[in-house]
């Protein structure tokens, strides 16, 4: 599976978490996208918890 990388000027850098890496609660003020390219990274979205996981 190939990632489509963005405008990084614009968009700022990629970045990857290590495993089992903990996030402060926090929000963005605009959109994002995330990509899971192993394992699976487990969010809050609207309230709601949400799991994303590789394809494969």
């Amino acid at each position: 599976m190939m990632l489509e990388r963005g405008d990084v000027e614009r968009e700022g850098a990629l970045s990857e978490a290590a495993p089992r890496t903990v996030f402060d609660f926090h929000s963005h003020g605009v959109d994002t996208l995330d990509a899971v390219r192993s394992g699976r990274f487990r969010l809050m979205m609207a309230g709601h918890p949400v799991v994303l996981g590789a394809p494969w």
